[in-house]
């Protein structure tokens, strides 16, 4: 008893009592303002929520209200479609458009049978087309052979002048008997006469040809188309001349 006596009567231990008292104050102020912050934002969350609903509420007023104007206009576009129906089956009616479909049946079936004659005429024509290419290619062939045969019945008409280098006693046509040039001519043996007349009659070369002591031993001189050749007595040596 003299023990619990004197630690009612100690100091420390009602200094302990007072400090346990404020602790419990303060957790018990700690508690409640925790508990007045859970509050303020339940009280927020609430406020966001109930605003976000008001929003949602207009939203689907406001998809009401054009769900109703679509279905009003909708409902106009049907009645005009069922005047259109009725106008267009009362002019079925008056017009006779079976006739006029069974017409219109006849002339596609037409139109396709003339497409299938304009199709067949196209692939007759594409066949001619290639005949008339391979006959083109005949008739050049023709051609270059009819050109052929024109040249050489040109050179048995008009033969060129013999390739030859010597001309004996008589007379001679330039381009007939040789071939136009400039030459250089002298005896082959023994002398003689050598003379030249040109186209137009006018003499060119008028030698003796030879070993003679009256002659030269040759003469230089230019043939021309058509010159007229004379020699007598020799035989002559055209030698091609510069």
């Amino acid at each position: 008893m003299k023990f619990f006596e004197g630690i009612w009567k100690s100091l420390w231990f009602w200094r302990g009592v007072s400090f346990f008292v404020m602790l419990l104050f303060v957790l018990t102020m700690v508690s409640a303002v925790n508990s007045s912050n859970e509050t303020e934002k339940l009280a927020a969350s609430l406020a966001k929520e109930t605003e976000n609903k008001d929003a949602a509420l207009t939203t689907i007023a406001e998809l009401e209200a054009h769900l109703d104007d679509e279905k009003e206009q909708s409902s106009n576009s049907i009645d005009k479609l069922e005047l259109v129906i009725e106008e267009l089956e009362a002019f079925i009616s008056e017009n006779e458009v079976d006739v006029l479909k069974e017409e219109l049946d006849q002339l596609t079936s037409e139109k396709e049978k003339t497409e299938g004659r304009i199709s067949k005429l196209e692939g007759d024509l594409e066949k001619q087309t290639k005949v008339m290419d391979e006959k083109d290619e005949e008739i050049s062939a023709l051609k270059e052979q009819i050109e052929e045969k024109n040249e050489e019945i040109s050179e048995l008409k008009n033969p060129p002048p013999p390739s030859t280098s010597k001309l004996g006693a008589g007379k001679w046509i330039a381009g007939e008997h040789i071939a136009p040039g400039r030459y250089t001519v002298s005896a082959e043996s023994g002398s003689g006469n050598f003379i030249v007349f040109s186209s137009s009659g006018r003499l060119e070369v008028n030698e003796i040809l030879g070993d003679g002591d009256w002659g030269v031993t040759d003469v230089t001189f230019t043939l021309s188309e058509e010159d007229e050749i004379e020699i007598s007595g020799i035989t002559v040596i055209f030698e091609e001349a510069d």
